[in-house]
């Protein structure tokens, strides 16, 4: 069964903007294509849970 859970949230500029940020982490997610925003995100990647953590 797929899920979606919440990890964090923070305000990187906080004092300056309201700009929540929110980090999920999805179990079970299938790939469908590429993200994509051509508005706001500066990087958006999908990362596999195998990938090793730095």
């Amino acid at each position: 069964m797929a899920s979606v859970e919440p990890l964090a949230h923070y305000q990187p500029i906080g004092g300056m903007s309201d700009a929540e940020h929110h980090v999920f982490l999805a179990r079970g997610a299938e790939f469908v294509a590429p993200p994509v925003d051509t508005h706001e995100a500066d990087r958006i990647e999908w990362i596999p849970s195998t990938r090793s953590r730095r």
